[in-house]
This record gives C-alpha cells, structure tokens and sequence, in this order.
C-alpha cells in the first residue's frame, strides 16, 4: 500500500487532529506517570535496559509523547539499546581499537558477529526511536497538547541542601 503511513489515534490527539477525522474512543490516550516511570518486568536482570528505560520514560512522559499504549514499543527500544551497547563491548580489544574482523577456526577472515548484531540493532534502534517520536522527523511531526509537567524527582530529598 502506497503513500503516508496512517498516524495513530494518540499521535494525532497530540497534534491536534490536523485532519479533523474522528478520533474513536482511544482519542485520550491514558497516562500513568508511576506505572510509567516502574521498568516492566521484562526487562528484570538488564541493568543497561533498565537505565535507559529511567533515561527516555522521564524524557518523553515530560514532553508529553508517552502514554500507556506506547509501553510495549519503549520497552523494545531498551532491550535494542542494551543488545547495541553490549554488542559495541564485545566489538572493543583490550587496546581500545575495534575488532571488526575475526579469524575462523579455519584461519579465514570474517566480519564480525557482533559487527551484524550491532548493526542490526543501531536500525531497529532508529526505527523504534521514530515510532516514539524521538528523531527530529519524528518530532517535527508532533506537537504536544499535553500540560509540559516534569515527573517529580523520586530522590530529590537525596541531593543535599540546594545551592541558591
């Protein structure tokens, strides 16, 4: 099928329905911001997804560009952060350079294993990234209608008496 992907009914809630089509009854995507901020427990045990998955709910819950219908594909783009990430250590000798080329047990020259998973995951990476509107297309596309409130930091007390 030719032309324009269709945008889904959230996204364009955050434009504004440019098209003034109806929205259907998933017109007000729901947010959660504590169910959203907790990992899912799919990612249980990856520290690396884990992290990032703090990093970008935080970032996209503030700019209004996460709901919780958009859980499941952040979710995927922690697990292919954490793949990249632990692809691009297996890639890195012990003097810093990187080892794009293997030998074989047969003494033959190979791109290596974790050149492909790399790679393959740097693609999923932007292909998932644009889905959450996170490229500067993606984000061209978007605008927010949502009230820009920043999560309350969690650990806040935590950071010492504050400088004024």
């Amino acid at each position: 099928m030719r032309g324009r992907k269709p945008i889904p009914a959230d996204r364009r809630w955050l434009t504004g329905n440019p098209g003034k089509r109806p929205l259907g009854e998933e017109s007000a995507p729901s947010v959660s911001v504590s169910r959203l901020l907790t990992p899912p427990e799919a990612l249980a045990g990856d520290a690396v997804a884990i992290a990032k998955w703090h990093e970008r709910a935080r970032l996209l819950l503030a700019s209004g560009l996460l709901t919780d219908l958009d859980d499941d594909i952040l979710m995927l783009y922690c697990q292919t952060w954490s793949t990249l990430v632990h692809a691009r250590k297996h890639l890195v000798q012990a003097d810093g350079e990187y080892a794009l080329l293997e030998k074989t047990r047969l003494g033959n020259v190979v791109h290596s294993a974790y050149l492909a998973i790399a790679t393959r995951a740097t693609e999923r990476l932007k292909s998932l990234a644009n889905e959450l509107g996170m490229t500067p297309q993606a984000r061209s596309r978007v605008k927010t209608q949502i009230p820009l409130v920043p999560p309350a930091d969690e650990f806040g007390e935590f950071d010492g008496p504050a400088a004024h």
